[in-house]
């Protein structure tokens, strides 16, 4: 078959230009010179057949009862991309995906829950099962603010386990993984557990010596970070690591 034909036929297809170019063998700028040479709509032009295919299954899924989260997952597209789709091709969309009244309560349940105990808005995603957007709508309309004021209700039961997990190394990825919360949560409550002036030591236990080793007092958290990528680059591993931390001259 010819190139240009198999390259039409494919990019009508949907596949993208590495896609292509690892079907026909070429490089990915050659793919997209051939686009340019045989003169083929841009990937998302009204006159792409694709494209126009991809937008009448978008309606067609959802008159059928999909919400645009569950269109994206079969499309494999972004929510958003699918919400902007349907209001450009004069779509009414429905309140609260027309779901029933019993399951719009229990996900509202769901995000408020979740939301208050400062867990991931992707996380609340999922287990609600809608998008991003319909969740902020969702928090307006139960009247709950989006700047995370809950996060002082539960910070004392949260404050001890992320300060101690702190101390003993942990990064901010690992203490969001450990408690299940959003990296934000722990960032905003480590800046109030310690606060401006604090000094940070960090030890680290040397493979060779079998002894712990200390590092140079440094009076910010993102100086700590720099410090230890420094060690770990250093070094060649990550070393097992302990913080003492200082409020003021006095140690925590």
């Amino acid at each position: 078959m010819d190139e240009g034909v198999k390259f039409k036929e494919l990019y009508y297809r949907g596949l993208k230009y590495k896609e292509i170019a690892k079907e026909i063998r070429i490089s990915v700028s050659k793919a997209k010179k051939l686009s340019r040479r045989l003169g083929l709509p841009k990937r998302y032009s009204k006159t792409n057949p694709y494209r126009k295919k991809q937008v009448e299954t978008m309606v067609e899924l959802y008159k059928g009862g999909n919400s645009t989260l569950m269109i994206s997952n079969k499309l494999n597209l972004n929510p958003e991309t699918i919400r902007r789709t349907l209001i450009r091709e004069g779509i009414k969309r429905r309140n609260t995906n027309g779901l029933p009244e019993k399951r719009i309560k229990k996900q509202n349940k769901i995000i408020c829950d979740m939301y208050i105990a400062g867990k991931p808005i992707t996380n609340i995603c999922e287990f609600a099962d809608i998008s991003k957007r319909a969740i902020f709508k969702r928090l307006k309309t139960m009247g709950i603010n989006r700047n995370r004021n809950p996060h002082n209700i539960i910070g004392d039961h949260y404050d001890l386990k992320i300060g101690e997990s702190y101390k003993a190394g942990e990064s901010i990825n690992k203490i969001s993984e450990i408690f299940r919360l959003s990296k934000s949560f722990v960032t905003y409550r480590l800046n109030l557990i310690f606060p401006e002036g604090t000094e940070y030591k960090l030890f680290y236990l040397s493979k060779l010596t079998n002894k712990w080793k200390k590092m140079t007092k440094v009076t910010s958290r993102k100086e700590l970070d720099k410090q230890r990528k420094r060690l770990s680059m250093r070094l060649g591993y990550g070393p097992q690591v302990k913080i003492k931390i200082y409020t003021f001259g006095v140690r925590q």
